[in-house]
């Protein structure tokens, strides 16, 4: 019930002359609602009907003593405030007044005017005070309700059945009620009861029972004002089409057990989006929710939608890293297969490719000797193709053999001069270096690094091949830098061509195993490079800077 903002005034005065007067005196100085009551009945009407403030009482009435009526309105006291008018001579009858409860005398005489005025004024400052006594008196209450819940829900941490259960227990055990909280479907659709609390645990079950699991949001209904509007809908008082019209759907059983008599429906939301709601039902012993009570589910209801909101989102995250866990677990499985499948393939070909390599070198040798010059010329060409294709097969074979063991730690470490290792990569490739006409330069200091050798010879290996391969500008240079060691990253490096550069499309897919460009070889390659770098905690991207450039670091391994 919202609080009225004017005074009101009743003048119990049977003189029709000094009445009006007193009233119009109160109505200027105060404005306040005033009316005027001639006799005690008359009072006791108008007192019945209406709920006044403060009541100015002429000590003798026509019908009665105005003491005895004061006597009858005790009970009114916390909340009314009595002045008693006396005539002169009459202080026994002051002092009788004062024992009963009256908030002050005066005297009817010539001063009655401003004795009157000075009471009424005294009276309403003392009520002012008393008002904001009390409302700090309650803002103190409700602060500490807010920090208890605050602290419960500090207390269940991000877990979410966790929060759910803080909520609806806090906020039922401050209602001296129940409390049902229903969240939003994804669509926006449904409302899903997640917890129903009451602190009748035969009515919680019964609740529990009774309530739909889901329930459409219907725009007639105060769930879907209250999400729309995002203000809570107060029913002072219940009745079963209160309850059917706020979605709570109780058979005839539980209604009539009086368990339910007031309930407030409270919205959830972040911004101006709307998660759900929260009803608070309450029974016969305290059915009002007072202002400061809404006041407090209100704040209540906030910090439990952030909380919820919160605690989601962690759930979600939680199950989303247990789902991607899972992924790789079961990618880290499917790829050891594969590793395993390509290494056994690759050992099981490379014994017979190499034997048909050299079969046909022999027949080649035999045919030199033996066959008659018309015919073998036509043999030759014929065992050059076979060994062409046995050599293209073994080459993929090596590749397909490098890319699966490219992934295993390796075993024996050392440490390794990288500028010996390069070194030695310019002198196995001079035959494709001069065939190019490739120029290489090569930093004098390209650091030391603890690994494998074998390993650190395949990195560069493969970006050095890879670079002379697809560098087809005219005088083509390939360079080798090495930009020092840090911390954080290890040993970085950087291969720069001044050829064409990697085409865009192309970009995203080079380190893919079997992946070709235009003059690409087997496709295995930078997909082994690729690998070998991940066993060594590194990083390599490629990107165009007047050429190609693949830069990559390399940290030292521990034995």
């Amino acid at each position: 019930m919202k609080p009225r903002d004017e005074i009101r005034i009743l003048v119990v005065e049977d003189s029709p002359v000094e009445a009006p007067l007193i009233k119009g005196l109160l109505e200027d100085k105060f404005s306040a609602e005033v009316e005027t009551a001639n006799n005690c009945a008359l009072a006791r009407k108008k007192i019945s009907e209406k709920q006044f403030d403060i009541i100015t009482l002429d000590y003798q009435l026509p019908d009665g003593d105005g003491l005895q009526l004061l006597e009858e309105f005790s009970g009114l006291l916390e909340s009314l405030a009595i002045i008693v008018v006396t005539g002169r001579g009459d202080e026994e009858a002051a002092a009788r007044a004062l024992r009963l409860g009256a908030s002050g005398y005066v005297v009817k005489d010539k001063n009655i005017q401003v004795g009157l005025l000075d009471a009424v004024e005294n009276i309403l400052a003392k009520k002012v005070l008393k008002k904001a006594q009390e409302q700090e008196r309650l803002n103190a209450e409700r602060s500490e309700a807010l920090a208890e819940i605050s602290r419960a829900l500090f207390e269940a941490g991000l877990d979410y059945q966790s929060v759910l259960d803080t909520i609806s227990e806090n906020i039922a055990g401050i209602a001296e009620g129940g409390c049902i909280i229903d969240l939003l479907s994804e669509n926006k659709k449904w409302l899903v009861p997640v917890r129903i609390v009451h602190h009748n645990k035969k009515f919680q079950e019964k609740l529990q029972e009774k309530l739909p699991r889901v329930r459409y949001v219907r725009e007639n209904d105060a769930n879907f004002q209250v999400l729309k509007t995002g203000r809570p809908f107060i029913y002072p008082e219940t009745v079963e089409t209160v309850l059917e019209n706020a979605s709570v759907q109780l058979d005839p059983d539980i209604t009539s057990e009086s368990e339910i008599e007031s309930l407030m429906i409270l919205p959830l939301g972040i911004g101006d989006r709307s998660t759900g709601t929260i009803t608070v039902v309450r029974g016969p012993d305290k059915p009002v929710f007072s202002e400061n009570e809404q006041m407090l589910m209100r704040e209540a209801a906030d910090r439990a939608a952030l909380t919820i909101e919160n605690a989601r989102l962690f759930n979600a995250v939680e199950r989303e890293l247990v789902l991607r866990k899972a992924a790789e677990a079961e990618l880290k499985k499917i790829n050891a297969e594969l590793d395993g499948y390509a290494h056994t393939v690759s050992h099981e070909l490379k014994g017979p490719l190499s034997s048909i390599m050299m079969s046909t070198d022999l027949v080649r040798e035999i045919i030199d000797e033996t066959v008659e010059s018309e015919s073998q010329e036509e043999l030759i060409e014929l065992i050059a193709a076979i060994r062409a294709n046995a050599k293209k097969g073994y080459d993929h074979t090596v590749g397909l053999l490098a890319l699966a063991e490219a992934g295993q730690a390796p075993k024996e470490l050392s440490r390794v001069n990288v500028r010996e290792i390069v070194d030695a990569i310019i002198d196995e490739m001079s035959p494709d270096i001069e065939r190019f006409g490739t120029r290489i330069e090569v930093d004098d200091n390209l650091g030391e690094l603890y690994g494998n050798p074998t390993q650190i010879n395949q990195i560069f290996s493969n970006i050095l091949s890879n670079a002379i391969w697809h560098n087809n500008s005219e005088g083509p240079v390939v360079k080798i830098s090495y930009r020092g060691e840090t911390p954080e990253e290890g040993h970085r490096y950087v291969v720069k061509d001044n050829g064409p550069g990697i085409n865009s499309m192309e970009m995203e897919r080079i380190f893919l195993p079997f992946y070709k460009g235009e003059n690409g070889k087997t496709g295995i390659g930078l997909a082994t490079v690729n690998k070998l770098i991940k066993v060594y905690a590194g990083k390599i991207k490629a990107y165009n800077d007047n050429g190609a450039c693949f830069e990559f670091t390399i940290n030292d391994l521990t034995s």
